[in-house]
């Protein structure tokens, strides 16, 4: 196939993704070999000036969920359709679009056959500014485990991490709007996703990212309640069904007293509790995906 026949891609690599394991000169072979003309850039280092610059057909991600939701906060619903290359540790998102565990030069193959399908992201105003959120916003158990766990955790380690803080952190005073009603109270874990898998891959609630809306999930601070979260967490697949209580809408107010919020996989803390609002909705314009 001549050069300039072939479909261009910005190849987007995060170098720590899956513990370094996947060299950025062996995706470059990879996608060569399969037709592409490859330029490539960092995802830690001029993230934005790469993509705005680069004349790509297709931005294709090698990295975890985190770089995923970085390349996506930063993509235009009018741009190239993003590929995943999933060489992270849990793979939230890749999962969530059906990607599975497929071996790298398999999905590259299926590329050629796959079509583009509209990705939902979250539009959330609240005391960080504006954001636009990929996998999705949480307060209680899952907020307070990104706080204390370590970086290096397994995704068992994690799961024991988020357990504890299950049993022991602070309910938090919340007023929830959404779906047509509101629900006041305290709450051990207060989640709003656009897909299937959080965290350490851990499957809460059936969200749509194919849909524009999204799936909010709650606990209340009840120590029965806290228990049957903590066994889940510790083993999902031996539990069975996540015990929370799941509503779905497109549009959503949380009103609190808090100080950190889970924005995708990052931290987001104020010096202090103070009072605040967050508004939720599900975007308007979808971002092109690239789906096998």
């Amino acid at each position: 196939m001549p050069h300039h026949d072939r479909r261009r891609v910005l190849l987007i690599h995060n170098r720590n993704a899956g513990g370094g394991s996947h060299r950025r000169g062996d995706l470059v072979d990879l996608l060569e070999c399969a037709g592409y003309g490859v330029a490539h850039a960092d995802a830690d280092d001029g993230l934005a000036g790469a993509m705005a610059a680069a004349a790509a057909d297709l931005l294709v991600v090698a990295g975890g969920d985190g770089t995923v939701a970085r390349v996506a906060a930063l993509a235009r619903p009018d741009g190239p359709p993003i590929a995943i290359l999933p060489v992270g540790t849990a793979n939230n998102i890749a999962h969530s679009l059906g990607l599975g565990r497929q071996p790298l030069d398999a999905l590259v193959a299926g590329w050629r056959d796959a079509r583009s399908r509209p990705f939902y992201p979250i539009d959330a105003c609240g005391p960080w500014g504006r954001r636009r959120l990929i996998e999705g916003i949480g307060l209680g158990a899952f907020e307070a485990a990104l706080a204390t766990a370590p970086k290096a955790a397994s995704l068992a380690e994690a799961r024991e991490q988020i357990a504890r803080m299950a049993l022991a952190a602070p309910g938090e005073e919340l007023l929830l709007q959404g779906g047509g009603e509101a629900i006041a109270g305290r709450f051990v874990l207060l989640e709003v996703m656009t897909i299937p898998w959080l965290g350490p891959h851990l499957s809460l609630a059936a969200a749509d990212p194919f849909a524009r809306g999204f799936a909010i999930c709650v606990v209340e601070d009840d120590p029965s309640h806290r228990q049957a979260l903590a066994r889940w967490l510790v083993a999902p697949d031996a539990v069975g069904e996540a015990p929370v209580a799941v509503r779905f809408t497109a549009r959503a107010t949380i009103t609190g007293t808090f100080c950190r919020v889970r924005l995708d996989g990052k931290l987001w803390a104020a010096e202090a509790a103070a009072e605040a609002r967050i508004d939720l909705v599900g975007a308007r314009d979808p971002l092109p995906f690239l789906v096998p």
